[in-house]
């Protein structure tokens, strides 16, 4: 597992059960944003014939004539959201998608062995996607919810978070289809507040 971050680069942290057969790896984020987002299919572009290709994103700066663009992988999936079903919802993201690291250095321009290490991903790149297996994850991915031990997990809010709900909740059917896992823990105090969950779709 990468040694992720504490500190504003990605809201997992380092422990986790992640099986490799349980990992995606053909989806790039349709946006920047940090590790441990529950994350969408994106309707339409997922033909995996054209999976990949020359964007019209300059690489950093562009610059008159000098044809240098992002090479990027076209099928897509978003942050999930309220109402987002299990069948829907790809799994969560591992790494961290960004231009730039945290002091302006281009990821693109990063050995593969030191981005893995630092669990990034440039933009437009293919970001690993856990759809089965345990995280660390950081408190504010449970946008105001309670973490309790055996709750079930649905997609919430526009961060690719999630609400930890009442089983009883769960097996209604307003809420039925989009349960996505599950916590394993109540929250700790450590790096303002983690909890550990289970992601199974």
């Amino acid at each position: 597992m990468p040694s992720y971050p504490f500190v504003q680069q990605s809201n997992l942290f380092p422990f986790g059960n992640l099986p490799p057969h349980e990992v995606l790896s053909f989806f790039a984020l349709n946006q920047t944003g940090l590790g441990g987002q529950l994350v969408t299919f994106v309707t339409g572009g997922q033909d995996p014939i054209n999976g990949e290709g020359y964007s019209s994103q300059a690489v950093a700066n562009a610059y008159t004539n000098i044809y240098s663009t992002l090479f990027t992988n076209n099928r897509r999936v978003r942050p999930a959201t309220f109402g987002d079903t299990k069948w829907e919802v790809a799994g969560m993201t591992l790494y961290t998608t960004a231009l730039r690291d945290e002091n302006g250095n281009l990821i693109l321009n990063m050995p593969d062995e030191l981005r893995a290490a630092r669990a990034f991903v440039a933009t437009g790149q293919s970001v690993p996607i856990l759809k089965r297996g345990q995280l660390t994850i950081a408190l504010s991915q449970f946008n105001g919810s309670t973490p309790t031990a055996g709750y079930p997990l649905i997609a919430s809010g526009t961060n690719g978070g999630f609400l930890c709900i009442t089983p009883s909740q769960a097996t209604g059917t307003s809420y039925s289809s989009l349960v996505v896992g599950r916590c394993i823990s109540s929250s700790g105090a450590f790096q303002n507040g983690f909890a550990q969950i289970e992601v199974s779709v």
